[in-house]
Parts: structure tokens; C-alpha cells; sequence
């Protein structure tokens, strides 16, 4: 009964270690970016979401814009700082982190241009046409935003197809 067990104790480490031999540091790399990536940023943008709600529930234009401000716009910074902060070393794990990259750097300018330009329309201190200028670009910068998002979603499934990983659904 004990050679039993030691034998299966050994089959199940042979095993572990084999399985851990198969796990290429690409594949690592790629995943902890990929799962820090999920871990720090998406809670944040689920809270921008909820903050845009209350944008939209203003009663007042000064209000929607100092929620802006004051909350979105610092959380945005997070975001594109965090993802800034990151420095994969395996080429996979690069190419993957320079379109999340490309994303939170052009969604923080979209929204310091569109917060630009509505505080300026609202002090005054910009013209209407240089108001709907910084709109405009505002605009571009939030279609290569999605651009980035939509690159970088296509490269994860990529990625999980030729690591063979797997989505682990949460409770």
C-alpha cells in the first residue's frame, strides 16, 4: 500500500513537472500580462462606465463636466499610466502590450481634448469653431481607440489559440 502511494505521489509530480515543462516562458509571459491587464484595468473602466452614467444624469453641463474631471478623467490617467508601467520582455507579450498600449494612450487624449474643448466652450475661452476642432479630434481619437481595443481583443484570441488557453468563467 505505501509503494502504492509513493508510486502514485510520483505520477502526479512526474506529471506536474512535465506540464510545467510544456508552459514556455512566452506563453507565461503573455498570460500574467494578459491576467494583470484584466486584474488592474478592467475594474477601473467598469467604474468610468458607471461614472459616464452619472454624466449623463447631470442636470447641469458644469456638473457633467466637473465629474469629468474630477473622476473620470484621473481614472482614465491610471489606466494608460498603469499600462505604460508594464515592460514585457518576450516578443509576444510586446506586440500584445503595444495595442493595449495604443488603446489607453488614445482613449486618456480623447478625453482630455473632449474635456478641453467643453471647458473651453464653457469659459469662453475657446471659440465655437475651435470647440468643435478639438471635438472632432477628440472623436478620431476615440475611433483609434476602439481600433486598439478591437486589435488588441483579435491578438488575445489569437494568442489563447496557439497557447491553448483557456477562459476560466468567474462565480
Amino acid at each position: 500500500m505505501r509503494k502504492m502511494k509513493q508510486l502514485f505521489l510520483f505520477a502526479i509530480l512526474l506529471f506536474m513537472v512535465t506540464l510545467a515543462a510544456c508552459s514556455s516562458p512566452e506563453a507565461e509571459e503573455v498570460l500574467d500580462y494578459h491576467n494583470d491587464f484584466v486584474d488592474n484595468v478592467i475594474p477601473k473602466v467598469e467604474e468610468i462606465e458607471e461614472l459616464n452614467t452619472k454624466v449623463i444624469a447631470a442636470q447641469t453641463e458644469e456638473e457633467a463636466l466637473e465629474i469629468q474631471k474630477n473622476e473620470i478623467t484621473p481614472l482614465i490617467h491610471e489606466v494608460r499610466d498603469y499600462v505604460e508601467s508594464q515592460k514585457p520582455e518576450m516578443d509576444v507579450a510586446k506586440e500584445y502590450h503595444e495595442m493595449r498600449l495604443g488603446w489607453a494612450t488614445a482613449w486618456s487624449e480623447a478625453v482630455d481634448l473632449e474635456t478641453e474643448a467643453f471647458n473651453g466652450l464653457m469659459d469662453g475661452s475657446l471659440t465655437d469653431e475651435e470647440g468643435e476642432e478639438l471635438l472632432q479630434q477628440s472623436g478620431e481619437k476615440s475611433q483609434q481607440t476602439t481600433e486598439f481595443g478591437n486589435k488588441a481583443n483579435e491578438k488575445w484570441e489569437e494568442i489563447k489559440e496557439e497557447y491553448d488557453f483557456e477562459d476560466v468563467e468567474e462565480k
